[in-house]
């Protein structure tokens, strides 16, 4: 899939906000993320931009070029934000990079 804008773009990400600044940090984000947290290497490459549009309850709606999924945070990061009041905790409005759970 190509996350630059323009004419090869996911429109839906771009509707969103999706722009050049974004798709160009995009492969930094993705390479961190295989490898990490019990995750196979190849999970950056599976990995997918999405924007936060909805929570409830501990329960995100993530709207991703190929549609809306329900996502819930990494153990890993709900763990930090349980030791560290001042650390960031996804919410409406972010991006975020989404994966399927292990074994998902």
């Amino acid at each position: 899939m190509t996350l630059l804008p323009g004419a090869d773009a996911p429109l839906e990400l771009i509707a969103l906000g999706w722009d050049l600044e974004r798709a160009a940090t995009w492969p930094g984000i993705a390479a961190t993320i295989g490898g990490t947290a019990g995750r196979t290497p190849e999970a950056g490459d599976q990995a997918q931009p999405g924007r936060i549009v909805a929570e409830e309850r501990g329960a995100l709606r993530v709207a991703l070029a190929t549609g809306d999924i329900i996502a819930t945070v990494s153990g890993r990061l709900r763990h930090a934000a349980e030791l560290d009041p001042e650390a960031l905790h996804p919410s409406v409005g972010d991006w975020v990079a989404a994966t399927a759970a292990a074994g998902g």
